[in-house]
């Protein structure tokens, strides 16, 4: 993307990434605003190839936007999603829990 010759691509690339990631992100909680990113993304790339400059400068205000946003909270959630997981996955029996053997 960042070698079409387009107003804005390096910008529309940087967005893209960042999008992409949020959904992959919100995909594997399980969340149902995945599918809400994946209409704003499609949207916003549709918008770009329609006015490339206009979208530039709306992808600009994205990303200075998420440089302010906190890195941390990822790392929560991630811990907090490995939380979930262990709790929710089942513990293996081992022979003392199955009871005795039968010869």
């Amino acid at each position: 993307m960042r070698l079409l010759p387009v107003v804005g691509a390096a910008e529309a690339a940087d967005w893209s990434a960042h999008e992409v990631a949020l959904m992959r992100k919100n995909s594997a909680s399980y969340s149902s605003q995945a599918e809400q990113d994946l209409i704003a993304y499609q949207d916003g790339l549709v918008a770009w190839q329609k006015r490339p400059r206009r979208m530039r400068k709306v992808f600009a205000e994205e990303i200075a936007a998420w440089t302010y946003m906190s890195p941390s909270t990822d790392g929560a959630l991630a811990e907090k999603q490995q939380e979930w997981a262990a709790e929710t996955t089942p513990l293996p029996r081992s022979k003392a829990t199955t009871g005795p053997a039968k010869k």
